[in-house]
């Protein structure tokens, strides 16, 4: 439910256009996608209405052309959508999301230390002083100039930064960050895997930028996938993945049910075999209303756990000649 995102109803139909077309054109679920976009939007400020296009474009064009998927992309994308907050604008975000997964980071490390990175020299550009001499001198400019290019475009200046670290070898980068006061070895290690990974880093920005300007491709690819055979098992793996969630979700109460009376047995209380057998109901219940078998009703017709098991089975047996009928009908 797009308004339950916080979508305004005017934008409605031009954010669930938008989430469809990245869905058919990449791995990113509908339901992910959707979260993704909203969550995206709040914190940059993005104008749903005009450009949820322009982010699945780039989305599916870095997909296609960077050593990540979309939904690595969109992963980073969530952590990094913060460096809004900054001056970085959303085509940065997402190039630098793109360049950081296909060089192997994680999304949680490698966020948090760009965060950190690009926060602290936010600070130096504020204050001035020795620590932004320090960077400038990094990035290979002065002091003014450094600022100057951090106030007018701060991904830039953070690119910048990278490339001149990216010159030194690898004692010279950890003394260099030292000075920097950056002491953490996690947040030296991400900075290093950026510096030596920089014709990555500005290829990612270089494609991020065109495909946000409005190359349009990316989500034309998207409609005309939606008919091929690519399309069709796209939609079918994220319609899957989603109703994995979903059973998932229904599954709980059973694992606990299952939990609590093998402890019970375990302990010498007899009730534990109720709470089994409830357990064994729950898990197969949600099958049932999926493919139209009254599971728990077969089930409750027999007394014991080993009878319902074996009533369990014949079950399972009848639903599996029912699967491939329910992907017809539902769609999926």
């Amino acid at each position: 439910d797009a308004g339950a995102l916080g979508i305004a109803r005017d934008d409605i139909d031009e954010f669930t256009q938008g989430v469809a077309a990245l869905s058919i054109a990449s791995d990113v679920t509908a339901e992910a996608g959707a979260e993704f976009a909203a969550r995206f939007a709040n914190i940059t400020g993005m104008d749903v209405a005009t450009e949820i296009d322009n982010l699945g474009d780039t989305i599916v064009t870095l997909g296609n052309n960077m050593a990540a998927s979309e939904s690595e992309i969109v992963g980073f994308a969530n952590r990094l959508a913060s460096l809004s907050v900054m001056g970085f604008d959303e085509a940065d975000i997402l190039g630098y999301s793109s360049a950081m997964a296909s060089l192997g980071l994680s999304a949680e490390l490698g966020g948090t230390n760009v965060l950190k990175t690009v926060s602290d020299i936010t600070a130096a550009v504020a204050t001035g002083g020795t620590q932004l001499a320090l960077y400038a001198e990094t990035a290979g400019m002065t002091a003014d100039e450094f600022r100057e290019l951090s106030q007018l475009n701060p991904g830039s200046a953070f690119q910048q930064f990278l490339t001149g670290l990216g010159q030194l070898d690898a004692s010279e980068q950890i003394l260099m960050m030292e000075d920097l006061n950056i002491t953490s070895a996690e947040q030296q290690r991400v900075l290093m895997t950026l510096a030596g990974g920089i014709d990555t880093v500005n290829q990612g920005l270089e494609i991020a930028q065109g495909a946000w300007a409005g190359n349009g491709a990316a989500m034309g690819e998207a409609t005309v996938r939606a008919e091929t055979t690519q399309g069709k098992i796209n939609r079918m793996n994220n319609s899957i993945r989603e109703l994995g969630i979903e059973i998932g979700d229904k599954f709980s109460p059973a694992v606990a049910d299952l939990a609590e009376g093998f402890t019970n047995l375990l302990s010498g209380d007899q009730s534990g075999w109720d709470q089994i057998g409830a357990g064994i109901v729950g898990l197969v219940d949600p099958l049932g209303d999926l493919l139209g078998i009254d599971v728990a009703g077969g089930l409750a017709s027999w007394d014991g756990v080993g009878d319902q098991i074996n009533t369990l089975f014949i079950m399972l047996d009848e639903s599996i000649d029912r699967v491939p009928a329910w992907f017809i009908v539902t769609g999926k």
